[in-house]
C-alpha cells in the first residue's frame, strides 16, 4: 500500500514550524552560553552552538523514530521513496547529515580557505565575524592549507579566491532554484530530502495501515489457536475489543 503524498501548503507550514522552535532553541542556548562563558567565547562558537541545537533537535525527533514538531502540527510522517515504510535509521541519519552537519562543514572550509587566501595576497590579518575558534589557532587543518597556498603563485592566488566566491553563489543559487523547483512541482522541500528520497506522507493513514496489519496478525492467530482446540486462547479480551475499535475509527478518516 503507497501513502498519498503530503502537498506544499502541509510542507511549508511544517518546516516553518521547525524553524521557529529551532530559533526559539538556539536563541535559548545562545543567551545561556553567553551568560556563562562571556561574549567574546560566544561570538567564537556561536555557529557550532547553532549546529549543536540542530543535530540535537533532529536526533531526539527524526532519528529517534518520533515526528518533529512540525511535521506533528501538520499531521504528516516520513516515508521513504517507496511510500510504503518509514525511512531506516541509516536514511535518516543520512538526511540528518546532510541538512544539518554538510551545510556547516562546507561553510566553514570555504570561508576557512578564503581567509587564509585572503592572509596571503593582502599580506595582513582580516577579521570575519562568521569565523570560529578554530580559525584562531593553528589547526593542522589550517597548517595543511597553509602550506598549499603557500606553494601558489599570486595568480594561482587571486584565481582561488574568485573561484572561492563564485562556488559560494553557487551555493546560494542552487539552493533558491531547489525552491524554485519544489514550487513547480510540490516534492522535496529540502535538497536532504532530494538527495535521501525521503517524502511525507498522512500520519493518521499510515497508524491506520500499521493498526490493519496489527488487526491480520491477531486475527490469524486466533483462527490458527481455534483450529487447534485453544478455545480460551481465542477469548477476546478488553484490550482486543478497545484495539478494533480503534482500528475501525482510524480506517474510516480518508487517506486522499
Amino acid at each position: 500500500m503507497a501513502f498519498s503524498s503530503a502537498n506544499k501548503p502541509q510542507l511549508i507550514r511544517s518546516s516553518q514550524k521547525d524553524d521557529l522552535f529551532l530559533g526559539s532553541l538556539r536563541n535559548q542556548a545562545h543567551e545561556v552560553y553567553q551568560a556563562f562563558a562571556g561574549a567574546k567565547k560566544w561570538l567564537q562558537w556561536r555557529k557550532e552552538i547553532e549546529l549543536f541545537c540542530d543535530l540535537a533537535y533532529y536526533c531526539m525527533t527524526t532519528f529517534s523514530g518520533y515526528q518533529t514538531l512540525g511535521e506533528e502540527y501538520v499531521n504528516i510522517v516520513q516515508v521513504d521513496s517507496s511510500k510504503r515504510k518509514v525511512p531506516s535509521w541509516y536514511q535518516c541519519a543520512v538526511l540528518i547529515c546532510c541538512h544539518t552537519l554538510l551545510p556547516y562543514l562546507l561553510d566553514k572550509e570555504l570561508v576557512r580557505l578564503e581567509h587564509e587566501l585572503q592572509i596571503d595576497t593582502d599580506g595582513v590579518r582580516l577579521s570575519h565575524s562568521g569565523l570560529s575558534s578554530g580559525l584562531h589557532r593553528r589547526s593542522w587543518m589550517r597548517k595543511w592549507i597553509h602550506r598549499k597556498i603557500s606553494a601558489l603563485s599570486e595568480q594561482q592566488k587571486k584565481t582561488m579566491i574568485k573561484t572561492v566566491y563564485v562556488v559560494r553563489q553557487s551555493i546560494a543559487f542552487l539552493r533558491r532554484l531547489h525552491l524554485a523547483i519544489f514550487y513547480m512541482n510540490g516534492v522535496f522541500y529540502h535538497i536532504s530530502k532530494r538527495i535521501t528520497g525521503i517524502n511525507y506522507g498522512p500520519s493518521h493513514c499510515f497508524i491506520s495501515f500499521c493498526f490493519s496489519g496489527f488487526s491480520l496478525a491477531t486475527s490469524s492467530r486466533d483462527k490458527r489457536l481455534s483450529k487447534n482446540g485453544n478455545s480460551t486462547a481465542v477469548c477476546p479480551t478488553r484490550e482486543h475489543h478497545h484495539m478494533r475499535n480503534l482500528i475501525n475509527a482510524i480506517q474510516n478518516v480518508p487517506c486522499a
